[in-house]
C-alpha cells in the first residue's frame, strides 16, 4: 500500500496504545469537522435566495432551465438525482470456438 514505507512498528504496548488513542482522537475531530461542514451546507441550502425561495429550490430551477436549453449534463444530473439513473449493464459473450475451453475451465473448478 502507498505510504507504508514510513511506518514504524510500535516499540511497546504503551506506545501502541498511545498511537491508537491519538488516532481515535484525530478521527473524532475529522468526524466533527465533516458534520459541521454538512450542517453549514444544509443551512445554506435552506436559506432564502434572491427569488424568495430556498437556495436549493433556486439551484434546482437553474438546472432545469439549463436542461431545457439543451444542456445534456444538466439533464443527466436532474435524472440521476431524481433516482432515474439507468443501471449500467455489462454483457459478455462466449464465442463458439472458446466454448470447449470454457467448459473445461468450469469443470476443473468443480473438482
Amino acid at each position: 500500500m502507498a505510504g507504508e514505507d514510513n511506518l514504524t512498528p510500535a516499540r511497546s504496548k504503551e506506545e501502541a496504545r498511545a498511537r491508537g488513542s491519538n488516532g481515535g482522537k484525530r478521527s473524532g475531530e475529522v468526524r466533527r469537522e465533516k458534520k459541521l461542514f454538512q450542517q453549514a451546507v444544509l443551512a445554506a441550502l435552506e436559506a432564502k435566495g434572491e427569488s424568495g425561495n430556498s437556495v436549493l429550490v433556486d439551484m434546482i430551477a437553474a438546472q432545469v432551465k439549463k436542461a431545457l436549453k439543451g444542456d445534456t449534463r444538466a439533464f443527466e444530473v436532474i435524472r440521476d438525482t431524481s433516482g432515474e439513473k439507468p443501471a449500467e449493464k455489462v454483457e459478455a459473450q462466449v464465442k463458439n470456438d472458446n466454448a470447449e475451453l470454457l467448459k473445461e475451465f468450469l469443470d476443473s473448478k468443480k473438482k
